[in-house]
């Protein structure tokens, strides 16, 4: 789903057996924190959640529900993408995607000043894992 950030950017990838949607996001959005206070939020109250991506000149959304996944995707026309994955499947693929690269996730945010790089980082990894884990807790995953 979310491929290992480089230099600000990550590519997004969601897939199933009828149909793909492959696309950069950049770190304008905080993607690592928007998606765990979003997911978070939505299996706790049992609701739909929608997440925006910044590709830095468009922009897309994705839907997730107890049932499907969508994207929209607003670039040179507005165009949707469906796919059948539910909401426990993506949160658990970001989940891997996240704990995969959490030193470099933690990075996107640690960037502006090398005197508190280390600090900040410290200090994101732990917020990191407490959502991570509340997530695992709230999909029953150990």
């Amino acid at each position: 789903m979310f491929s290992k950030p480089k230099n600000g950017w990550t590519e997004i990838t969601i897939s199933d057996d009828i149909s793909e949607f492959k696309a950069p996001a950049s770190y304008i959005t905080n993607i690592p924190n928007d998606c765990l206070d979003t997911f978070i939020y939505a299996l706790e109250n049992h609701c739909s959640v929608v997440i925006d991506f910044d590709a830095e000149g468009w922009e897309y959304k994705l839907i997730c529900s107890e049932y499907d996944t969508y994207i929209i995707e607003d670039k040179d026309e507005c165009k949707v993408y469906h796919f059948n994955i539910t909401l426990n499947k993506i949160v658990k693929e970001f989940l891997n995607d996240l704990e995969n690269n959490i030193e470099d996730w933690v990075l996107w945010d640690c960037y502006d000043d090398d005197d508190d790089e280390t600090i900040m980082s410290d200090i994101l990894y732990d917020i990191y894992v407490d959502k991570i884990n509340k997530l695992k807790r709230l999909l029953k995953i150990k």
